[in-house]
């Protein structure tokens, strides 16, 4: 796992929560295609795949 977020926010008119792009680490994530898994409690749950390109 590169790093859990948690939502901080549980307003019923916000659904974004943002990635700094920062592994559990503090580092920045490698580009690459990254597994995410989102689960939005009783709406259901999704695994989605990503991809991050960072340049130089």
């Amino acid at each position: 796992m590169v790093k859990r977020i948690d939502r901080d926010n549980s307003g019923p008119n916000s659904s974004l929560q943002k990635w700094d792009l920062k592994n559990s680490d503090g580092s920045f994530a490698a580009s690459g295609m990254y597994i995410v898994f989102v689960d939005c409690g009783s709406a259901g749950a999704k695994t989605l795949k990503i991809a991050v390109f960072k340049s130089n």
